[in-house]
């Protein structure tokens, strides 16, 4: 079926004459088409039923076109629906205007057949395109949610059998050490990689929502670092915390961990075997500015400005072949934006990285 006969349109104008003409011309190219003869009364239509489209007249008595607009996209269940409106008026201000009150587009009187046409149905097959892609974003994440979350209970379990064996077997056979410790290794990478998409694929769908507590800079991140201890110290990196004892920020505790685990991952990653990371806390203002500073490969320009998005030339693999999925740092991004906080990152390649998390105090 055609994407025009799907589509309902709703004209609001308080001139009859106005009204029989755009609907005759729409009906008759296979629009539906509804008619309110006043502001008020079209937000009440579209409170019960939701148009693709409304042609909107500027000039009503009572409310004029610009506040109805403006009513229109503040409310969420038509903040998304494209508003053309019609005016004589052709003035560059009267435009702008229009446009700072979320109109999408201008229809000018005297009305011509051929650019009403046009424009209705650019608008119309933009937003197809826009629910399309809403389904399919809808759908990824889910996919992806289902994914992690069906494949994190295996995951799990094999840590568990693996922690049974580091347990149960002797370790005077090399061999055997080495194969447990591996083991240990990849499921622990594995089982983080599995956690990152399952929270970035909640977070998509707004699943995640901060459950803000106070927490010690200090005892989280010595936690975060002894879950970290195998990777660290199979690189030999020595892990410096220098945080004061009084720092303390309000973020969600699970949040905030995932943050910390991710990044001084990373900085586990790209460092040479023998190196150093410190993490450092100062206080400015009402936040608490975390670093996180290693003297590892660094990040080249191109790839700095790209380092929080998905983008696959940034995922490099670590200084002993170290592999990621890209995921984490704007798994990072996210999870600080949520918790009222920020998170920057300097670099000079070949020296050092500093990531920079600043969270409310």
């Amino acid at each position: 079926m055609p994407e025009n006969e799907k589509a309902l349109i709703l004209i609001i104008d308080d001139n009859s004459m106005n009204l029989k003409f755009l609907g005759n011309l729409l009906v008759e190219h296979g629009y539906n088409v509804a008619a309110s003869r006043s502001g008020p009364e079209g937000l009440v239509f579209v409170a019960k039923r939701t148009p693709d489209l409304i042609l909107l007249d500027v000039m009503m008595p009572e409310v004029d076109g610009f506040e109805i607009c403006r009513t229109l996209k503040q409310a969420p269940h038509s903040q998304d629906i494209p508003v053309i409106f019609l005016t004589a008026l052709t003035g560059m201000d009267d435009k702008i205007r229009g446009f700072h009150a979320g109109g999408d587009d201008y229809i000018t009187k005297p009305f011509d057949n051929e650019e009403i046409l046009a424009r209705i149905s650019t608008h119309i097959r933009l937003q197809q395109q826009r629910r399309e892609l809403e389904h399919l974003i809808t759908a990824r994440d889910l996919t992806l949610s289902v994914i992690a979350h069906d494949l994190r209970s295996p995951i799990c379990a094999l840590k568990s059998m693996f922690s049974v064996l580091n347990r149960q077997c002797g370790h005077d056979n090399d061999v055997t050490r080495k194969v447990i410790h591996e083991g240990e290794f990849l499921v622990d990478t594995t089982l983080s990689l599995l956690d990152n998409l399952l929270k970035w694929s909640y977070s998509q769908r707004d699943g995640i929502c901060p459950a803000p507590a106070t927490i010690s800079l200090e005892e989280s991140f010595r936690e975060c670092a002894t879950l970290l201890r195998h990777q660290s110290e199979k690189k030999n990196i020595a892990l410096i915390i220098d945080i004061p004892e009084s720092a303390a920020v309000t973020a969600d505790p699970g949040m905030a961990q995932t943050v910390w685990r991710n990044i001084l991952t990373n900085a586990i990653k790209f460092s040479h075997p023998g190196g150093t990371i410190k993490v450092s806390a100062e206080k400015r203002d009402t936040c608490w500015r975390v670093t996180v500073t290693d003297n590892g490969i660094g990040i080249d320009e191109k790839s700095l400005a790209a380092l929080f998005t998905l983008k696959e030339s940034i995922r490099k693999q670590g200084t002993a072949g170290e592999k990621g999925s890209g995921l984490g740092l704007v798994l990072c991004k996210e999870l600080v934006e949520k918790n009222n906080g920020s998170i920057t990152v300097e670099s000079i390649p070949g020296q050092r990285t500093s990531f920079h998390i600043s969270l409310p105090g």
